[in-house]
Protein backbone atom coordinates (compact mmCIF):
# COMPACT_ATOMS: atom_id res chain seq x y z
CA UNK A 1 0.00 0.00 0.00
CA UNK A 2 1.35 3.61 -1.18
CA UNK A 3 0.02 6.63 -0.48
CA UNK A 4 1.36 10.06 -1.57
CA UNK A 5 0.30 13.57 -1.01
CA UNK A 6 0.96 16.30 -3.56
CA UNK A 7 1.48 19.90 -3.79
CA UNK A 8 0.24 22.83 -5.85
CA UNK A 9 3.16 22.01 -8.09
CA UNK A 10 2.18 18.22 -8.24
CA UNK A 11 5.48 17.37 -6.59
CA UNK A 12 5.00 14.88 -4.14
CA UNK A 13 6.23 16.74 -0.49
CA UNK A 14 4.67 13.41 1.85
CA UNK A 15 4.10 9.68 1.48
CA UNK A 16 3.18 6.23 3.39
CA UNK A 17 3.78 3.26 2.36
CA UNK A 18 2.98 -0.27 4.45
CA UNK A 19 3.04 -4.27 3.30
CA UNK A 20 -0.77 -4.28 5.27
CA UNK A 21 -3.43 -1.78 5.44
CA UNK A 22 -6.58 -2.55 6.56
CA UNK A 23 -9.71 -0.03 7.90
CA UNK A 24 -12.11 0.25 10.73
CA UNK A 25 -15.10 1.32 9.53
CA UNK A 26 -17.46 2.17 12.65
CA UNK A 27 -14.54 3.29 14.17
CA UNK A 28 -13.01 5.12 11.48
CA UNK A 29 -9.44 4.16 12.12
CA UNK A 30 -6.82 2.84 9.53
CA UNK A 31 -4.33 -0.15 10.51
CA UNK A 32 -0.92 -0.06 9.01
CA UNK A 33 1.05 -2.88 9.38
CA UNK A 34 4.47 -3.68 8.05
CA UNK A 35 7.53 -1.91 6.92
CA UNK A 36 5.91 1.29 7.83
CA UNK A 37 7.31 4.18 6.30
CA UNK A 38 6.15 7.92 6.34
CA UNK A 39 7.80 10.73 5.57
CA UNK A 40 6.24 14.57 6.48
CA UNK A 41 6.00 17.60 4.39
CA UNK A 42 9.29 18.68 5.97
CA UNK A 43 11.48 15.37 4.72
CA UNK A 44 11.51 13.92 8.29
CA UNK A 45 10.96 10.04 8.23
CA UNK A 46 9.21 7.75 10.87
CA UNK A 47 9.79 4.28 10.67
CA UNK A 48 7.73 1.58 12.67
CA UNK A 49 5.60 -2.09 11.96
CA UNK A 50 2.86 -0.09 13.16
CA UNK A 51 0.77 2.71 12.54
CA UNK A 52 -3.03 3.67 13.69
CA UNK A 53 -4.58 6.43 12.32
CA UNK A 54 -7.47 8.00 13.95
CA UNK A 55 -9.76 9.90 11.74
CA UNK A 56 -12.63 11.20 14.09
CA UNK A 57 -9.77 12.36 16.49
CA UNK A 58 -6.63 13.12 13.44
CA UNK A 59 -4.50 11.49 15.19
CA UNK A 60 -1.62 8.84 14.09
CA UNK A 61 0.04 6.71 17.16
CA UNK A 62 2.37 3.92 17.46
CA UNK A 63 3.32 1.55 20.81
CA UNK A 64 5.86 -0.03 18.78
CA UNK A 65 9.65 0.70 17.86
CA UNK A 66 9.66 4.39 16.38
CA UNK A 67 12.68 5.29 14.05
CA UNK A 68 12.73 9.31 13.22
CA UNK A 69 15.28 9.97 10.65
CA UNK A 70 15.32 13.93 10.46
CA UNK A 71 17.67 16.32 8.27
CA UNK A 72 20.64 16.43 11.36
CA UNK A 73 19.78 13.64 13.95
CA UNK A 74 17.91 10.57 14.58
CA UNK A 75 15.57 9.52 16.88
CA UNK A 76 14.18 6.37 18.03
CA UNK A 77 12.37 5.11 20.80
CA UNK A 78 9.05 3.52 21.91
CA UNK A 79 5.66 4.55 20.81
CA UNK A 80 4.64 8.10 19.68
CA UNK A 81 1.85 10.55 19.43
CA UNK A 82 1.41 12.79 16.31
CA UNK A 83 -1.25 15.51 14.52
CA UNK A 84 -2.42 13.57 11.26
CA UNK A 85 0.45 15.59 9.37
CA UNK A 86 2.80 14.08 11.61
CA UNK A 87 4.19 17.73 12.37
CA UNK A 88 3.52 18.06 15.95
CA UNK A 89 4.79 14.80 17.64
CA UNK A 90 5.53 13.05 21.26
CA UNK A 91 7.99 9.71 21.37
CA UNK A 92 6.55 8.19 24.21
CA UNK A 93 9.86 6.60 25.53
CA UNK A 94 12.91 8.34 23.28
CA UNK A 95 16.69 7.59 22.64
CA UNK A 96 18.54 9.11 20.07
CA UNK A 97 21.53 11.01 18.47
CA UNK A 98 21.78 14.61 18.34
CA UNK A 99 24.21 16.41 17.01
CA UNK A 100 25.89 18.99 20.09
CA UNK A 101 27.85 22.30 19.12
CA UNK A 102 31.00 23.45 21.28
Amino acid sequence: MCLEKFNENLVIDASLKADYARYETQQQVWELDGNVVAVNEVGEQFETPQLFWDQQSEQIYSDSSIVITRATSVIMGVGFRSNQTMSQYVILAPTGFFPVEE
